[in-house]
């Protein structure tokens, strides 16, 4: 966690989360003097639980898994040698910890595209014609995109978090506070959109001279700060007086029933006795069997295929397919060599570069499968592309919170958008992944979809669940992503329907060998 908070702007307020949460908790000292403290012994039962999703998380290398366990797991202990009146009093100190943990990554492609609509509608209602192709849009003075860096995310994470703090610090009202945590995430989604409006109107204003620079950062957090600071001068209109820290102490005095408390006496029973060793004993050894058990799990033999995994199959021939049992797509699909410039997912891209390093340093770690195709029917072309993992490591898996069609490299293509389609083979009904990127000159569909055992699915979470449960059930360790992009016509990408057509026909005849022979390579298992 503390690496992501250093290296990544949009985190690095976890810093200040653990000092903060100490003062929360230091000024209600007064409020705790007198209170019971004792062993709650359920509280081991929320322990083993966070464990137990840690030992998940570790399997398959989601770390914000393993960091939201973490945090669980320090929470629960508190509960479990502090008791319940006690943790009851630091319930938001203790829940405030969360915010340490570094998520929110997924929110970036949806409030892209929602900045994205916003600030094309409020152009437009401004009377100044654009024309949009997905996150790209041009005026007649010239082009914007949307990019990560203008999705939001930024502002909405921080101020949800101060919000939450700002809510419990001057509001006492469980609705009051409710209602201005909601504001707070609210209201920086709107304010990113008005903020992308203005900039996108400055620099059309003064002919792209200005907000095209690092001015256009400057003036976003100016922004930004302008708009958190209307929200809590609102909020301050209708706080509760007697919420404020002045207010607080004021009220407390450093008493208890307006008789003082001595500093020795504030926390009745926090005494170190016997039982309370033993129970801290207790709970460090049911902390560390987690780690264990990963340990345990990891230290399976690696399953390793009688096939080559050494390289990675390229420009796979009619001949070489026979390897693995040839595809038999389409009758008229004839195989044809794969172009130099041709497009290749990002994740395929960074995986075979990978490789390379892996080979060099220890080949019998490289135990990745790369496999690309391309078919040919008439003016019809079609690529295939598995990634096929045998084994994962730290840094080397197959589904990554980074795992984008397009990379930053790869300027001349762009996402037109993206969505879940459903398709039905052999009667097994499964999502996929369905795009649409365009060039210049051409445009491609592209199915995309991960295969964890016996199931397909585009969506992440459940592929990581899936992962997770065949570690746990010491099951096949195997996991793919199957890539299928069909190229289409500039002219004719508008005909979704047609393109889905082909490929689905492709499917019903390629799909059935292709996992057959996956899950053959899967299965071959010899000691490394």
């Amino acid at each position: 966690m503390v690496a992501i908070w250093w290296r990544s702007e949009t985190y690095s307020h976890g810093f200040l989360i653990v000092p903060i949460s100490s003062w929360l908790i230091w000024r209600q000292r007064h409020r705790l003097a007198g209170v019971a403290v004792d062993i709650y012994w359920p509280a081991l039962g929320g322990v083993a639980l966070g464990g137990f999703v840690w030992l998940a998380g570790q399997l398959v290398d989601a770390l914000v898994v393993q960091q939201f366990a973490l945090v669980f797991l320090w929470v629960a202990g508190v509960v479990y040698l502090l008791g319940v009146q006690l943790s009851k009093r630091l319930a938001f100190a203790l829940l405030f910890l969360f915010f340490m943990v570094p998520v929110g990554e997924d929110l970036v492609g949806p409030m892209m595209h929602f900045t994205a609509d916003f600030t094309v509608w409020l152009v437009k209602l401004s009377g100044i014609p654009v024309y949009r192709e997905g996150l790209f849009f041009s005026l007649p003075s010239g082009s914007w995109s949307v990019v990560e860096a203008c999705s939001g995310v930024r502002y909405l994470i921080a101020s949800f978090c101060l919000g939450c703090l700002y809510a419990y610090l001057t509001f006492r009202s469980l609705s009051k506070r409710l209602l201005f945590v909601l504001l707070s995430l609210v209201v920086p989604i709107l304010a990113n959109g008005l903020r992308a409006y203005g900039i996108v109107m400055i620099g059309h204003l003064s002919d792209m001279s200005l907000a095209t620079g690092v001015d256009h950062l400057i003036y976003g957090w100016l922004f930004f700060g302008v708009v958190m600071l209307a929200l809590f001068s609102v909020g301050t209109l209708f706080s509760d007086t007697d919420a404020s820290v002045a207010g607080f102490n004021a009220a407390t005095g450093g008493s208890v029933n307006g008789a003082a408390v001595p500093t020795s006496d504030q926390l009745s029973g926090m005494g170190w006795g016997q039982g309370r060793l033993l129970a801290s004993a207790g709970l460090l050894l049911l902390m560390a069997l987690w780690p264990l058990l990963a340990e345990r799990i990891a230290a399976r033999p690696l399953t390793v295929a009688q096939v080559s995994l050494q390289a990675p199959l390229m420009n796979v021939s009619a001949g070489s397919l026979a390897a693995l049992g040839a595809l038999d797509p389409r009758a008229q699909w004839q195989p044809s060599a794969m172009a130099r410039d041709a497009w290749r997912p990002a994740s395929f891209t960074r995986d075979l570069k990978s490789l390379v390093t892996l080979e060099n340093q220890a080949p019998k770690a490289a135990q990745i499968l790369l496999l690309e195709q391309a078919y040919q029917r008439d003016k019809v072309r079609l690529s295939l592309f598995v990634r096929h993992y045998l084994s994962q490591h730290s840094g080397r898996e197959l589904v990554t919170s980074g795992d984008r069609l397009l990379s930053i490299e790869q300027r001349q293509w762009r996402l037109m958008g993206s969505q879940t389609h459903r398709v039905v083979l052999a009667g097994q009904a499964w999502s996929l992944e369905q795009a649409l990127i365009k060039n210049t000159n051409s445009a491609q569909l592209v199915w995309s979809w991960y295969r964890i055992g016996r199931w397909n699915t585009n969506n992440h979470y459940w592929a990581k669940l899936l992962e997770a449960y065949y570690q746990l059930s010491f099951g096949p360790r195997a996991v793919s992503q199957i890539t299928l992009a069909l190229n289409l016509d500039a002219n004719d990408s508008e005909d979704i329907a047609a393109a889905q057509a082909e490929l689905l026909g492709f499917m019903q005849r390629a799909l059935p060998s292709l996992t057959h022979n996956l899950d053959r390579i899967s299965a071959a298992e010899v000691q490394p």
